[in-house]
This record gives structure tokens, C-alpha cells and sequence, in this order.
């Protein structure tokens, strides 16, 4: 009895290796898509100026000790200086305000947080 090739399967190797490398690119197309999506839509750091405001004259500028009159100058310099370093997005600042009996206290204080044109949040002590 002559043996009997079966030549069914040579045929069908074709087209299992093609539906295979065709499965592998959709699968690493949607890879890179889905890389190139992560990577646009990333979040950047947020980098915070830290005001502390210890009475009425005494503020603390990231570290820096300022008066009430230098203030407004002293947090200028530092929203430059971080506007140098990194986008507008990314900079807030954070402010810490002592408890007041009346929001006029502090008034002027927040008007030139506000006049600074970056995102400011208030930090609880």
C-alpha cells in the first residue's frame, strides 16, 4: 500500500502564517497608537511657589522673608523666574493665610496673588 501525502496542510500554512503576521500588525499598530496617545495627552508636574503669611507685615515667599511692601515685588520675582523654568500651565501657587475675622483683612493680599495671572490654591494650616 503506497503511502498518501495529504497536501491539504501545505495549502493551509499559507494562509495560517498570513492571518498570523496580518493579527501581529493590527496588534502593534494599536500598540503605537495607544503609545503615541500617552504620550500627547501626558500631565506635566505641577511646581508650586509657596506663600506663608505669617501676620500682617511678615510673608515667607518660597523661603524668602519679605515685608509687607516688598511682597508684591518679592512674589513677581519668583512667578518670573518659574515662568522661565516651566510652562504657565504648571506653575501654581499656594498660599497659606492665617484665620481672619473678616475677609477684608486679607483682601489686599489676594488682590495681588490674582494681579500675578498664574492658578493659585489656598493651603490649610
Amino acid at each position: 500500500m503506497p503511502l498518501r501525502r495529504s497536501f491539504s496542510t501545505i495549502e493551509h500554512q499559507g494562509i495560517r502564517r498570513k492571518a498570523l503576521l496580518l493579527t501581529m500588525a493590527v496588534v502593534s499598530l494599536l500598540a503605537a497608537l495607544k503609545i503615541g496617545y500617552d504620550i500627547q495627552n501626558r500631565t506635566e508636574d505641577i511646581h508650586y511657589i509657596k506663600v506663608r503669611m505669617l501676620n500682617r507685615t511678615s510673608f515667607i515667599v518660597n523661603q524668602d522673608t519679605t515685608n509687607y511692601e516688598k511682597f508684591a515685588s518679592t512674589l513677581k520675582r519668583e512667578v518670573f523666574r518659574y515662568r522661565k523654568q516651566y510652562s504657565y500651565a504648571s506653575i501654581v501657587i499656594a498660599l497659606r493665610l492665617p484665620k481672619v475675622e473678616q475677609s477684608k483683612d486679607i483682601l489686599d493680599i489676594l488682590q495681588i496673588v490674582d494681579a500675578m495671572d498664574v492658578s493659585y490654591d489656598f493651603v490649610a494650616e
